[in-house]
């Protein structure tokens, strides 16, 4: 017996204004409201560690070396703006707030070029 597959399309619209033009696009999702396949494989998820570095594995391959990595990165990043702040007589909060808003818009601009290459 053939099932009807149904599909649920959603467009889902991002503008953002850099430097000067304007850029609008959109990202289409579409999925399928059954339980049929689509021919589509879903990409291998990601592993949560490795083997070594010795037995030939990238660990920023793996999830848990990436997370770590990108943690001490964001620490030594807003101690060190922190350090440069001193003179200036800020809290050590205030460099956090500057590299979490920087940040906040390297994702962004990232998922902005992500929705316009899609």
């Amino acid at each position: 017996m053939h099932r009807k597959r149904t599909y649920i399309k959603i467009k889902i619209p991002i503008s953002a204004n850099l430097g000067g033009s304007a850029v609008s696009c959109g990202v289409w999702i579409v999925g399928m409201a059954s339980n049929a396949t689509s021919g589509h494989a879903c990409p291998a998820p990601m592993k949560p560690t490795s083997n070594g570095v010795f037995q030939g594995d990238n660990p920023l391959d793996f999830a848990l070396p990436l997370a770590i990595l990108q943690i001490c990165l964001v620490l030594v990043v807003s101690r060190g703006l922190a350090y440069l702040l001193k003179p200036l007589r800020q809290p050590r909060v205030i460099a956090e707030i500057i590299v979490s808003s920087f940040l906040f818009l390297l994702v962004l601009i990232n998922l902005i070029i992500l929705a316009y290459i899609l």
